[in-house]
């Protein structure tokens, strides 16, 4: 699935978290299963003053 840019831009931070899973499918086979999560930097929360 290819997904059009609309712009290319640049940014300070940014994190990449990859792992793969084993997956059981239904026909009975086993496949690794690629997971991949890119996304800018996080802001820090305080839970006490957020509601």
């Amino acid at each position: 699935m290819k997904t059009k840019v609309p712009e290319k831009r640049s940014v300070n931070v940014l994190h990449i978290d990859a792992d793969e899973d084993h997956v059981s499918l239904q026909d009975g086979r086993s496949t690794n299963l690629p997971l991949v999560c890119i996304y800018e930097a996080t802001l820090k929360r305080d839970p006490k003053t957020d509601v």
